[in-house]
C-alpha cells in the first residue's frame, strides 16, 4: 500500500510545483535608444518600434553614457501578480528600473559616490503596476554610464540571469555570490601584489647599500606603487564597496608608476638631458590637472599606460644595444622580454590588438599585462642584483689592491718615530683616501747631521700615490746633502713625469752644532719653537726643468713641518688656518694631526716634528 501512495504523492507535488513556477526569460533582444533621456520612455503606451535592437547580456559590458532599454513580457494566465520579482544580471553602469512606468528600484544610486560594482540584482514588482485583466508587463531600464570604460578595474563580464519569476524562487544572494566568486578569481592579484611589495623591499635594501645608484631607488618605488595598486584593486571588489570613490586613487598610483618607470629608464640608460627629466615631471603632474577637466580621470589612464609602454620600449632598445658588446645572449633575451611586455601593456589600453586580456589558472585569473610586467620586474631585479654583485666584487678587488698599495706606500715612507743621534723625529701621515699624495722622508749622515723632506703631490688617490713612489725613489738614490740640491734633483726627476701635476716640498738639514738649512718649493713654511719661519719661496717641483732653489738658515730646538691638509682642514666653511696651526705647533705630531682631522679633514694630513734630545 505504501509503495502505491508514495509515487502518487510525488507526482502530485511535482504537478503543484510546476503549476506554481514562473520563469519568463528576458535575455536576448531589447529595444534601445541612446543619448536621450525622457520620462515617457518608461510608459507602457510609448512606441519603441523605431528603437534599435540591443542584446542582453552580451551587450551589457560597455554601455553608452545615456541609454534607455525596453522589453515587454507577457505573463501567463493565473499568475499571482502580488509575488512577482525581476532579476537582472550584470550591467556595467548605474541604472534604475521601471515596471509599467512605475519605478521599482535602482542599483544603489546614480551618482559616482553611490555607484557599486555591477552584480545580479533582484527587484520586487508591486502588484498594483498591473491593472486587472492586463497581462503585458513593460520593463524599462534607464542606464547612466559614469565614465568607467571597457575592461575596467573590476573586470565586468556580462552574465545573467535576466528573467521574471516569483519572489520565493529568486536567489536573493546571487549578487553577493557573484562578488565573492570575483574575489576568489582575483586572489592571484593579491599574491602578485605581495610579491611586488617584497621585491620592492629587496630593491630598497639594495639601494641602501648603493645610494649613489638612483635608478635602483626609482625602480623600487615603481614596484611598490604597482604592488599597492594591485592590492587596492582587489580591495575595491567588495559587496559593500563604492569603487568609483577609489578609482581616482588607483589611476593616480598607475600614473605615478608610469612616470616613475620612465624616470627609472632615463637614469638606467644614462639619459642626462634636462628636457627628458622635465618632460617626465610634467607628465607626472598632469594627472591632478586632468581631474579638473574630468573627475573620472578616465582619459589619463590610457596616456599613463602609453607612457609606460614607451619607457619599456626604450629599456628594451638600450639592453639590445648593450648586448652587442657584452653578455649578448642575456641582454638580447631581456630586450625581447621587454618588447613583449610593452606589446601586452599596449593591448591593455583598449584591447585593440586582439590579444587575450588574461590568463586562467584553475579558478584564478590574472591579466596578461600584470603577469608580463611581474615577470619583467623579476628579470630586471635579477639583472640589477647581478650588476650590484659584480660591482661589489670589483669594489672588493679594488679595495684589496688599494690596501696593498697603501701598505707599499707605508713601506716607502720612513718610520713614525725614530731617534737619529741628537734628534728625535716624529711623523704622522693620515691620507684622505686609501692612497694619498703626501710623503715624508729622512736620512741621517755619518757626521751626525739629519736631512728631512716633507712633500705634497697635487691631487689624491692612485695617481698621486704613484708620483709619491717616484719622488721617494729619487730621494733614496741621490747622495747630495744640500737641501737646495736635493730639491733640484727631485725637480729634474719629476719634470715631464708629473702627468700635468706638481709637487710642493720642503727640505731641511739639521747639523749637530744646531744650524738648520732649509729650502722650500712652494710648500707651507715650517714652524720653529712656535713661530712660522721665513724661508725663501720657490716654484713647486715638476712644473719645468732647470730650476734652482735658495736656502735659508735658522736655529732652534723644535721644528714642525705640516702639509696643507692641516691648514686647510674645513669645519662648516671655516678653515683650521695658519694661526691655529702656529698655536699648536709645539705639540707632538700626533696631537697636531688629530686636531686638524677633528676639525674636518678634506685632504691628506702630514705632520713631522724634529727636536733635540741632548
Amino acid at each position: 500500500m505504501t509503495r502505491r501512495i508514495l509515487p502518487a504523492l510525488l507526482l502530485a507535488s511535482a504537478a503543484a510545483t510546476a503549476q506554481n513556477a514562473l520563469w519568463i526569460d528576458l535575455s536576448g533582444e531589447w529595444r534601445a535608444l541612446a543619448a536621450q533621456d525622457r520620462p515617457e520612455f518608461a510608459a507602457t503606451d510609448f512606441d519603441d518600434s523605431k528603437w534599435k535592437p540591443y542584446l542582453l547580456p552580451s551587450d551589457a559590458e560597455d554601455l553608452p553614457a545615456r541609454l534607455w532599454l525596453r522589453r515587454v513580457a507577457v505573463l501567463p494566465d493565473g499568475v499571482d501578480r502580488t509575488q512577482l520579482a525581476l532579476m537582472l544580471g550584470t550591467v556595467n553602469s548605474a541604472y534604475e528600473v521601471f515596471a509599467n512606468g512605475v519605478r521599482i528600484g535602482d542599483t544603489g544610486g546614480l551618482t559616482r559616490r553611490q555607484y557599486r560594482i555591477p552584480r545580479p540584482l533582484t527587484f520586487d514588482i508591486p502588484g498594483n503596476v498591473l491593472p486587472p485583466g492586463e497581462n503585458r508587463l513593460t520593463i524599462a531600464i534607464r542606464s547612466v554610464s559614469l565614465g568607467q570604460r571597457k575592461g575596467s578595474i573590476w573586470g565586468i563580464e556580462p552574465t545573467g540571469p535576466f528573467r521574471i519569476t516569483y519572489q520565493r524562487h529568486t536567489p536573493r544572494d546571487e549578487g553577493a555570490r557573484h562578488i565573492n566568486d570575483r574575489r576568489v578569481r582575483d586572489l592571484l592579484y593579491v599574491a602578485i601584489s605581495v610579491a611586488f611589495l617584497g621585491l620592492a623591499a629587496l630593491m630598497f635594501l639594495a639601494w641602501v647599500s648603493e645610494t649613489k645608484q638612483r635608478h635602483i631607488f626609482w625602480f623600487a618605488l615603481c614596484l611598490a606603487l604597482e604592488g599597492s595598486r594591485l592590492l587596492l584593486r582587489f580591495l575595491m571588489i567588495s559587496e559593500h564597496s563604492f569603487p568609483l570613490r577609489w578609482l581616482p586613487l588607483e589611476q593616480l598610483i598607475s600614473s605615478l608608476f608610469s612616470a616613475g618607470f620612465t624616470y627609472f629608464v632615463a637614469l638606467a640608460l644614462g639619459f642626462r638631458q634636462g628636457w627628458i627629466r622635465t618632460g617626465i615631471w610634467m607628465v607626472w603632474c598632469a594627472y591632478p590637472l586632468s581631474l579638473l577637466i574630468d573627475d573620472s580621470g578616465g582619459w589619463f589612464a590610457p596616456v599613463s599606460r602609453l607612457l609606460s609602454v614607451i619607457a619599456i620600449c626604450l629599456t628594451g632598445a638600450g639592453w639590445w644595444r648593450q648586448g652587442r658588446t657584452r653578455q649578448a645572449a642575456s641582454q638580447h633575451g631581456f630586450a625581447v622580454a621587454l618588447f613583449l611586455t610593452a606589446f601586452l601593456r599596449l593591448n591593455s589600453i583598449r584591447g585593440s590588438l586582439g590579444l587575450p586580456g588574461g590568463w586562467a589558472f584553475g579558478p584564478y585569473r590574472i591579466s596578461s599585462s600584470s603577469l608580463a610586467f611581474f615577470i619583467l620586474a623579476v628579470m630586471i631585479a635579477v639583472q640589477i642584483l647581478r650588476w650590484l654583485a659584480a660591482d661589489r666584487r670589483e669594489s672588493q678587488r679594488l679595495a684589496a689592491e688599494m690596501e696593498a698599495g697603501r701598505g707599499v706606500q707605508q713601506l716607502l715612507l720612513t718610520g713614525a718615530s725614530n731617534t737619529y743621534g741628537e734628534f728625535l723625529v716624529e711623523a704622522v701621515y693620515e691620507p684622505a683616501q686609501e692612497l694619498g699624495g703626501d710623503f715624508h722622508w729622512n736620512r741621517s749622515a755619518p757626521d751626525g747631521s739629519l736631512t728631512v723632506v716633507v712633500g705634497d703631490v697635487s691631487g689624491k688617490g692612485l695617481k698621486a700615490a704613484m708620483l709619491v713612489s717616484v719622488a721617494v725613489g729619487i730621494l733614496r738614490t741621490q747622495k747630495s746633502q744640500s737641501p737646495a740640491a736635493i730639491l733640484s734633483t727631485l725637480n729634474e726627476g719629476l719634470a715631464g713625469n708629473a702627468g700635468g701635476g706638481f709637487v710642493t716640498c720642503c727640505c731641511a738639514r739639521f747639523e749637530p752644532d744646531g744650524r738648520v738649512t732649509i729650502a722650500n718649493a712652494g710648500h707651507p713654511a715650517p714652524y720653529c719653537d712656535g713661530r712660522e719661519m721665513e724661508v725663501e719661496a720657490g716654484l713647486p717641483l715638476g712644473i719645468t726643468s732647470g730650476l734652482t732653489y735658495a736656502e735659508s738658515a735658522s736655529e732652534g730646538e723644535r721644528f714642525t713641518f705640516v702639509s696643507d691638509g692641516v691648514v686647510e682642514a674645513d669645519s662648516n666653511g671655516e678653515l683650521f688656518g695658519f694661526d691655529r696651526t702656529r698655536e699648536i705647533s709645539r705639540q707632538p705630531a700626533r696631537e697636531i694631526a688629530d686636531a686638524a682631522k677633528a676639525w674636518g679633514q678634506n685632504d691628506d694630513i702630514t705632520v713631522l716634528t724634529v727636536r733635540r734630545v741632548s
